[in-house]
């Protein structure tokens, strides 16, 4: 058996695919037009008018920004603002990508690590509401795990009872919210990533979902170093625009998302089959409940988690701990205070990201469900 520095990377865990040139085109014309490439020109606002009406909302719902971090950024300064010495500390799950936590940090939060639910991988808005720091937190970010939803009305809810702040990252969320047709919320401002990685991809942006069309104008001051329709900066702020080249991209991949939607549908389902016929259908998340873009293989300990990466390895399929260990056992970040995190620990161990992209082979899909049933 070869060791590790001899294996080779056949299949990748995740291959991007964004609008083609010819598709892009059209768009980019219109620029040379224009001649606005930044500063919400006329392909960002529609961009916007046309997400905005896709989840049934009036016009002024969504802000565009330059990244899902940038997006978060906005979401945080324009509902809590940044820091105070009275409330200093941002209660935020471990169990999600850095970027999480980085924007609560860049409006001047302390990020309080918490554990998650084990049912639902994010945080519980009861068990928050009697956690002994709470009297510090300006500021509570709720992440979507790999875009499964959250209960938005519990939040609202927890924010009326605590008046404590709520924002939701729901990063790779767009599609699940789509497929959802998940309800808006006015209170609980909803940030997601565009980034190339998520299944509704412009390269680099991201966009904050209100159902309250004057906070999506104060976010897009927050985005827009405090201007909004005049030279007078306005409120804590930021630079988060989405240029208008992001936002060609963002347009053309709308016209093209419901044939792409079916694709990762189709994807979805080869990998349920697949797990299904091996016997092990209750260990594959895939669609649906979670983005179209992660294949999750929930493990039944840490070994045999370890052992099927090895085993994938080997075979040349590239595996991820999407993240990782979780933020409290980051090396080099921080050192922030934290909870214990025995679900976040657990959980961190066992869910292995499977290969996942739109033209991943249908007998690669197989191939990887029986060596998961030979492993588990």
């Amino acid at each position: 058996m070869p060791d590790s520095s001899q294996l080779v990377t056949r299949i990748p865990v995740l291959r991007p695919e964004l609008p083609t040139t010819d598709a892009l085109v059209p768009y980019l014309r219109s620029l040379e037009d224009s001649r606005i490439y930044t500063n919400n020109g006329p392909m960002v606002l529609r961009l916007e008018q046309r997400l905005s009406a896709y989840f049934g909302q009036p016009k002024g719902g969504v802000t565009a920004a330059a990244s899902g971090t940038a997006a978060l950024i906005g979401a945080i300064l324009t509902k809590a603002g940044r820091a105070t010495t009275g409330k200093p500390i941002a209660l935020c799950a471990s169990f999600t990508f850095v970027a999480s936590a980085t924007a609560a940090q860049n409006c001047g939060y302390a990020p309080h690590f918490v554990d998650i639910s084990p049912d639902h991988w994010a945080l519980d808005p009861d068990s928050l509401h009697n956690h002994p720091r709470l009297h510090e937190a300006g500021l509570v970010v709720v992440t979507a795990p790999f875009g499964r939803l959250v209960d938005l009305a519990a939040w609202e809810a927890f924010e009326a009872r605590t008046g404590v702040p709520v924002v939701v990252d729901c990063a790779a969320g767009f599609d699940v919210m789509v497929r959802a047709n998940a309800p808006l919320s006015k209170t609980i401002p909803v940030a997601v990533s565009f980034h190339a990685t998520k299944a509704f991809g412009c390269g680099e942006g991201g966009a904050v979902f209100s159902a309250d069309p004057d906070f999506a104008l104060r976010c897009h001051r927050a985005v827009n170093n405090g201007f909004l329709g005049c030279r007078q900066v306005i409120g804590d702020n930021t630079n988060g625009k989405m240029s208008e080249y992001h936002a060609c991209v963002g347009m053309a991949e709308l016209d093209r998302w419901a044939h792409k939607q079916t694709r990762y549908e189709a994807m979805a389902t080869t990998y349920r089959n697949a797990f299904r016929t091996v016997g092990l259908a209750d260990r594959i998340h895939v669609g649906g409940e979670v983005s179209a873009v992660y294949a999750l293989c929930h493990c039944p300990d840490a070994m045999s988690a370890e052992t099927l990466r090895m085993a994938l390895a080997y075979d040349g399929y590239e595996t991820r701990f999407w993240y990782g260990a979780g933020l409290h056992a980051e090396q080099g970040f921080g050192p922030y205070t934290h909870d214990p995190m025995p679900n976040t620990d657990t959980l961190a161990s066992q869910l292995v990201g499977l290969p996942a992209y739109l033209d991943l082979p249908d007998a690669e899909m197989e191939q990887i469900a029986a060596t998961v049933a030979r492993v588990i």
